[in-house]
């Protein structure tokens, strides 16, 4: 990318989402003009553009890609996000609405789940950086005793994953609620191991759930465990639009 004097809007919103400042030099800019005035370490500069001879003439650019094209995970990493508290779901699609503000890709599979969550309807606006699928039904799955559906659709859901792994495609791949489908035994600990292993070294994988496997917990980078110490759910409060669902 060359050096350029000034960014149009077009161009400007093209970028990654970051927060820029406009900085107010006393030069007369072209209308539709906006000046960067920030560097952030990790994400490189093209240079310095500098007007007449003042050092207070210039912005920084930046040299990551434009309009299309986001970072990419250099190290991918296991995280599992496990334990009784609330919080599994949602901080694994808080990640993901990050790493869409940084151009990434990001595929989830959600096991065990077919009711309409807020997810679903959200990731439609978001749906050039953001996959999410959903691969079990809106009812409860019994321990031990899946149904032949249940079974059909997790595995459904796995082979997608697996896919979506393989593809190059995507730069995140979340597995929503594997652990629990492995605990009822929707799932082996032996069909989840292979995409653990075998994920290529720039792909970043979130497994989700209560009841992580050890095996799981093993081959993971981050362990995080939400402990539930108070829930609103022990004092009659229902499941509310919007926030559990």
């Amino acid at each position: 990318m060359g050096f350029y004097s000034y960014l149009d809007r077009e161009t400007f919103l093209c970028l990654p989402v970051h927060i820029y400042q406009q900085r107010l030099t006393g030069r007369h800019w072209p209308e539709n003009t906006i000046l960067l005035d920030e560097y952030y370490p990790g994400y490189g500069t093209a240079g310095w553009v500098r007007y007449g001879n003042s050092e207070d003439h210039h912005l920084s650019l930046f040299s990551e890609r434009l309009c299309g094209e986001g970072m990419q995970v250099k190290e991918g990493l296991v995280q599992v996000y496990t334990g009784d508290g609330k919080g599994k779901t949602t901080a694994a699609l808080g990640l993901a609405l990050r790493a869409a503000g940084r151009g990434m890709k990001v595929f989830i599979v959600q096991f065990l789940k077919g009711r309409l969550y807020g997810e679903i309807e959200s990731v439609k606006r978001l749906s050039d950086r953001i996959v999410i699928v959903q691969s079990g039904l809106d009812s409860f799955v019994k321990k031990g005793e899946p149904t032949e559906e249940d079974i059909r659709l997790a595995r459904r859901g796995l082979n997608l994953a697996a896919k979506a792994i393989s593809s190059g495609e995507y730069d995140i791949v979340i597995l929503d609620e594997i652990n629990v489908a492995v605990e009822l035994g929707v799932l082996s600990v032996d069909d989840v191991i292979p995409l653990i292993e075998n994920k290529p070294g720039n792909i970043e994988l979130i497994l989700t759930g209560r009841y992580a496997p050890d095996e799981f917990l093993k081959r993971a980078d981050l362990i995080t465990e939400m402990r539930n110490i108070k829930h609103y759910y022990n004092s009659g409060v229902k499941m509310r639009e919007g926030i559990e669902y």
